[in-house]
Order: C-alpha cells, then sequence, then structure tokens
C-alpha cells in the first residue's frame, strides 16, 4: 500500500524519526486517510521504503498504540483502531460484520415492559392533535421563548441548581453546548483542562477548535485538587468537569473535594465547565459545583440519558457576562433547537411521564448494576451505585487492547482507556457500559463473557505494538 506524503516525513525540524513517523501516520489516520480497519505496511517494508532501521519504525508504531490509534496482531500486522486519538467514531454496535453485544456506548437500558414505547406513542398522538402544531412545527428560538426556559429552570431544579429563566440557554445536546462554550471562552492554541479520562467529545470539540488539552491526576473523587492547582501555573482558560458518575472511572465528588475545586477555579481565575449528565442518575444530595461559582460556573444538563439521546435537548446555565454570546452562537452553529423535543419534554414533565422514565432508568440501572456486582466479584471493578457503566482496571499483564480484541473476538464490544485519554500515560483499563445489552439476559451472558476472559488471563493474546 501507499501511503501519500511519506517522502516528506523527516523534514522535520529537531524531531526524532520515529516520532515524526508517528505523527505523519496520525495525520493520516485523523483525516480518514488511512481508514479504521485498515492495515499499515509492515515494519521491515516500511522502513525500506524510507531508508531508516526496522527499530524507528518499530518505535512509531509503538508511539500510534500508546496513543490509541492502532492494534499490532501478532501473525497479523499493524491496524488503525475504530477509535482513538483526538477524534471520536461512533458506530453504536457496528463494529464487527458479526453480531457483538454492545458493551461499548453509555446509552440509557432499555425499560421492561416497552415503556419508552408507549411515553412516544402518547406523546406524539397528543402533538398531533395538539392546537399549536403548526406553530410548533415551524422555526423555534428557545432563546427568546419564555416557556422554554421556565423549562430549563424545572429541569436544573431536580439536578441540584436553583436557576432563574434569564441565566438558562438551550442547545442541541450537551455535544453543541460544549461547543458552544470553548468557542466562547477560547482562542485557538488556548489550553483547557479536564479529567486524565475524559468524554471523547469533548477533546474532538477542543481538537477542532485547536485547543491544548491538559488532562489531570484522577483518584476515586475525580480530578485531584494538586493537579489542578499545579496545572492553573499555565494559565488555562478552563477546567471541564463531570463530578458525577465520571465518563469513564464513575468517581463522584465528594462535597469537600467540590468545595476544594471551586476555591482554586475562584483564586485562579479559571471557568467551570460542569456537564451533570448523570445527576439524576446517582444518589440525590449532592450540591452543582457551578452553584457555588455563579460568576464562571456553566452548568450543563443533558435530557439524553434519562430520557432518549435523539431529543438532543440539554439547558445550560451560563455566566451573565457571556450571555448574549453564546445565544449568537447557538444561532451560529445550531440555528435553531429542535422544538419537537422541546415540546415533549415539556409535555412529560407535566404529565408525570419524566418521573416514570428516570424511575424506570434508575431500577434498572440498579439492577444491571447488581448484575455486573455478582459476576465481576473479586475482580476489582469499579461499580458505582448507579449510571449505566463501569470501570474495570485490567490486571497484569493484561493491555487493554488486548483484552478489547478478545472481548470482540468472544462477542462482546468494549471501550478501553485509549478512547478517554487526552495523553500519554494510559492506564490498562476498560469501561463496560450496561444499557447496550438488549435485556437482562444478554447482560448476563455479556458479563460472562467477561469473567471467563478474565479467569483466562491474556496467555497467547495478541499483544498492542
Amino acid at each position: 500500500m501507499t501511503i501519500r506524503g511519506l517522502e516528506k516525513v523527516f523534514n522535520q525540524e529537531a524531531k526524532a524519526l520515529y516520532q515524526a513517523l508517528a505523527d505523519h501516520l496520525a495525520q493520516a489516520i485523523e483525516r480518514g486517510e488511512l481508514a479504521a480497519g485498515q492495515q499499515l505496511p509492515t515494519q521491515r517494508e516500511l522502513a525500506k521504503q524510507l531508508g531508516v532501521t526496522t527499530g524507528t519504525v518499530t518505535r512509531a508504531f509503538q508511539e500510534l498504540g500508546n496513543r490509541g490509534l492502532v492494534s499490532c496482531e501478532v501473525g497479523r500486522g499493524t491496524f488503525v483502531r475504530a477509535f482513538g486519538g483526538g477524534g471520536v467514531r461512533h458506530d453504536f454496535g457496528r463494529t464487527s460484520e458479526r453480531s457483538l453485544i454492545d458493551m461499548a456506548y453509555n446509552l440509557p437500558p432499555p425499560l421492561p415492559g416497552d415503556v419508552e414505547t408507549q411515553a412516544f406513542r402518547a406523546g406524539f398522538r397528543a402533538l398531533a392533535t395538539a392546537d399549536d402544531l403548526v406553530r410548533t412545527m415551524h422555526y423555534h428560538f428557545p432563546q427568546t421563548d419564555p416557556d422554554a426556559r421556565q423549562l430549563g429552570c424545572e429541569w436544573v431544579r431536580r439536578c441540584g441548581l436553583a436557576a432563574s429563566p434569564e441565566e438558562l440557554i438551550v442547545t442541541a445536546g450537551a455535544q453543541n453546548a460544549l461547543f458552544v462554550a470553548l468557542l466562547c471562552l477560547c482562542r485557538p492554541g488556548d489550553e483547557v483542562l479536564c479529567e486524565g479520562l475524559t468524554y471523547p467529545s469533548f477533546r474532538s470539540a477542543a481538537d477542532a477548535l485547536h485547543l491544548r488539552v491538559g488532562g489531570l491526576a484522577l483518584d476515586e473523587e475525580g480530578v485531584l485538587p494538586a493537579a489542578f492547582e499545579e496545572a492553573c501555573r499555565r494559565k488555562p482558560k478552563l477546567i471541564y468537569l463531570v463530578p458525577t458518575l465520571q465518563n469513564p472511572t464513575t468517581a463522584t465528588m465528594g462535597p469537600a473535594r467540590r468545595r476544594e475545586i471551586v476555591a482554586i477555579a475562584r483564586r485562579e481565575g479559571v471557568a467551570i465547565l460542569e456537564d451533570d449528565i448523570h445527576a439524576l442518575l446517582a444518589e440525590p444530595g449532592a450540591t452543582p459545583l457551578c452553584a457555588e461559582y455563579p460568576e464562571a460556573g456553566w452548568y450543563l444538563a443533558s435530557t439524553d440519558k434519562l430520557l432518549a439521546p435523539a431529543l438532543r435537548i440539554c439547558f445550560v446555565r451560563v455566566p451573565g457576562a457571556h450571555r448574549a454570546a453564546v445565544e449568537r452562537l447557538v444561532q451560529a452553529t445550531q440555528w435553531m433547537i429542535p422544538a419537537v423535543g422541546l415540546w415533549l419534554v415539556q409535555r412529560w414533565l407535566e404529565d408525570g411521564t419524566v418521573e416514570r422514565l428516570v424511575a424506570g432508568r434508575r431500577t434498572e440501572a440498579a439492577a444491571r448494576l447488581a448484575m455486573a456486582r455478582a459476576s465481576l466479584a473479586g475482580c476489582g471493578a469499579r461499580i458505582p451505585s448507579g449510571g449505566f457503566h463501569l470501570w474495570l482496571p485490567l490486571p497484569s499483564p493484561w493491555r487493554s487492547d488486548a483484552f478489547r480484541l478478545r472481548a470482540a473476538e468472544d462477542g462482546v464490544a468494549v471501550t478501553t482507556a485509549e478512547a478517554f485519554a487526552p495523553g500519554p500515560g494510559l492506564p490498562q483499563a476498560a469501561r463496560l457500559c450496561l444499557g447496550g445489552p438488549r435485556d437482562r439476559p444478554e447482560l448476563a451472558k455479556a458479563l460472562g463473557i467477561i469473567r471467563r476472559i478474565l479467569d483466562r488471563g491474556p496467555a497467547d493474546m495478541r499483544s498492542v505494538c
């Protein structure tokens, strides 16, 4: 195979040969010139083509493996991974020609009794006969709609944050909110902070805007205050946090940790971008960070995990100094918010459907988490009391990519640490999502497969470059 531009790979100032080659191949992957699943030339073939030692190419492939961009399968070759690096390729279960049980994506679990289907059918029937149907289908700008803002107040109140209608902006999902916040607060080249393992789409947004991403060390409560304080010496623009049921590690900040993080942010003048998407899945009582930091705290509360991802509704509490700019950016990036989703959320809040769906999600999550505790007992998994995912540190000598490949071979799709890391120093670990399996029997099958893989160990398993 031919890789474009290889003749210019080493025309870089003061860069090691292996690093220059790794950077070139990484850029080709990000541009889509090297597609997911594509096999790279052999190390010997590439070394001969470039006139360098095989060791140089080996080190370049190892660097790509560390970045989560390729996997090396002994006896087969080196392949571009399905996801990794700054970009994220979502295929939601279509990861193989074979049918895999999906534990890779953090989806809300289906509810027994077809509750969701009934809720949507009832909602759409009501919309079809509504007096304001035609108006609902026209252009709709919730930023100037007091009803939409009031709806947002009710939603964030359930998450633990008191806000007035004028403080809230409605966006087309949390990803739109993240992008708009970064556009508002940052310029190309600025640094933004996040957890050392973080939501991949935050990195995608930061990369698209040419921002530098700094990952901070974590413990069981999330970001370490000392790491945050040290990073503030570099004058970052903001810190992005998921303080409740953090994705992917499940960490939840206690009250003291929240106060400490807010105190550092206030002292150093760093904005907080708080994504509280899991707030209603956790035990009530945690006060959002932004409640204590109104002057520079952005609070994101999405309906995705509780109601349905396709609704694309996120209510954002924006500091007063930025609201006018954010309104313009939302219109520039999205033009309008899907009015049907807003209409459904409002009706469901009024008729009690939201309470039923939230209660159902929590009950189903608790049942699935209990199954995971039983199946993975003694494996060191971090299994929270709520939410739809768990974090599985892998025992030595497992490597993350080898574990992912073995799980796929045995019929289960999982996501490993490479997808979440903004920098080097990857842990050997996997995120297992409990909402993807269609029902509890399918989840039991998937958990059984994972347990058998762990019990057998990685002997004779393919390694990662």
